[in-house]
């Protein structure tokens, strides 16, 4: 399905999203995951959840309200 992007950081996240035709970013965390990613080939990997909401351009009203405290 092109209308999701499955956002996970395991395995089992990115089985559950080829399972379902998704297209899958997946969040390292920091970690060594080229097997994982080698063997499911998800559309973005990123190192956080920060990192994927600034590439994507989704805002996160909660830190920019913290930030203009």
């Amino acid at each position: 399905n092109q209308d999701v992007l499955y956002v996970g950081d395991t395995e089992t996240d990115m089985k559950c999203a080829n399972d379902f035709e998704c297209d899958c970013a997946l969040i390292t965390r920091r970690r060594d995951m080229q097997d994982l990613i080698d063997e499911h080939e998800p559309k973005y990997v990123f190192n956080d959840y920060s990192e994927m909401m600034e590439l994507l351009g989704i805002s996160n009203k909660k830190t920019e309200q913290k930030k203009a405290c």
